[in-house]
């Protein structure tokens, strides 16, 4: 049977414990060893998961007979509630004045993968709808929080809503508006710092995303360009970015219909079966161009080949590039503006969209070195 979490008294609940942590209140060693360590293992992974921590925290510290396990209040189990009303109704909306990082700054960070799919979670369910990649330790931790709290009594889940404020206080990222580019580089400059860039810390994709997103912004008119955040599903369009007409932007993804162009952004080796799979759901969103930007090291080409043909036999132009430098020249010839111009502004747009996919602080301060400085390339390094 289903139950209504009191949205008010959840509330009360978070800004009582919020007010307890600033004022010095003991933290409980065993809580926050288990939220830090979810909060440590989500950082290159899906930061959804910290989202779900807190909300199941919050509800069951709310109301005892709350199912710490379920997503949606259609679970059919006993005290299946809705985490994503919680989530947004009290998380979300008080998060930012309590200096809480919920992992996710959009205004509903359930309503992504893979917590929009299930409705109610297990350890086997996340990992049927999580990427590989990502690996199993994030859903490790998380199951090991949620195991505590289904045993806990009403004062053992406040201690550990306290704790989830106390350790995600520390990991609230405050990103400042970074420097106006004043360098002046080249092409191949370019190219070359966004690849170190990149290969230094992929941050789970964000920063190849970010990279991608801001460049094409700089290519494309203004609003045209739409970026996911990391991980997040395919209910509006196939991929990571789409390209669209001028002024069909939104925050929130919305806008379905008014893609004409996807790009899939991948820093990890694709293979062809991965390949023709992006062409095959563009083709079913009745989307005709799309681009894999396929950037890491010992990408096979032949696959990439076989794969642009099997794309073409179901109507789909794709391109696939494997490198920065291909992908910088092809936008810098269809930019709108001269290449220097266009080389500035993609700076400037990278820098935003570093911050709109939650890329950590470093990342952010090394992109403005490259805004500032001129990096050499990597044939200059060699000549050292």
């Amino acid at each position: 049977m289903s139950i209504r979490i009191d949205k008010e008294r959840a509330r009360t609940l978070l800004r009582t414990e919020a007010a307890a942590v600033t004022g010095g209140s003991p933290i409980d060693p065993e809580w926050k060893a288990l939220i830090e360590t979810l909060s440590k293992e989500c950082e290159n992974s899906s930061k959804t998961h910290i989202a779900f921590a807190g909300t199941a925290v919050l509800a069951k510290a709310t109301e005892r007979r709350a199912d710490v396990y379920a997503v949606k209040s259609r679970a059919n189990t006993p005290g299946a509630y809705s985490a994503r009303g919680l989530c947004h109704g009290v998380l979300v909306p008080n998060a930012d004045e309590l200096g809480i990082d919920l992992g996710r700054t959009g205004r509903e960070p359930l309503n992504n993968q893979p917590y929009f799919q299930i409705e109610s979670v297990s350890e086997s369910e996340l990992l049927k709808k999580t990427k590989r990649t990502q690996g199993s330790q994030p859903i490790k931790a998380l199951v090991a929080i949620l195991k505590k709290l289904d045993r806990a009594s009403p004062d053992d889940a406040m201690m550990g809503l306290r704790a989830f404020i106390s350790v995600r206080r520390q990991y609230r990222t405050e990103y400042r508006t970074l420097a106006e580019p004043t360098s002046t580089l080249t092409a191949e400059q370019f190219a070359a710092s966004v690849a170190e860039f990149v290969e230094n810390d992929s941050e789970g994709g964000r920063r190849a995303q970010a990279v991608v997103a801001g460049l094409l912004e700089a290519v494309f008119p203004p609003g045209a360009v739409q970026a996911k955040r990391v991980n997040d599903p395919d209910r509006h369009f196939p991929g990571d970015v789409g390209i669209g007409g001028a002024g069909n932007h939104k925050s929130d993804g919305a806008g379905k219909g008014s893609v004409q162009r996807v790009v899939e952004v991948r820093d990890k080796p694709v293979t062809e079966s991965d390949l023709v799979l992006f062409a095959q759901k563009a083709a079913r969103a009745g989307i005709r161009s799309a681009m894999v930007v396929a950037v890491a090291q010992g990408q096979d080409t032949a696959s990439v080949a076989r794969a642009v043909a099997r794309a073409r036999d179901i109507g789909v132009s794709l391109v696939v590039t494997t490198d920065w430098s291909a992908l910088t020249t092809c936008a810098l010839f269809f930019g709108r503006a001269p290449p220097e111009a266009t080389i500035r502004e993609a700076l400037r747009a990278i820098g935003k969209r570093l911050a709109e996919i939650e890329a950590s602080l470093g990342a952010l301060e090394q992109w403005e070195e490259i805004l500032l400085g001129e990096p050499r390339t990597a044939r200059d390094k060699t000549l050292d």
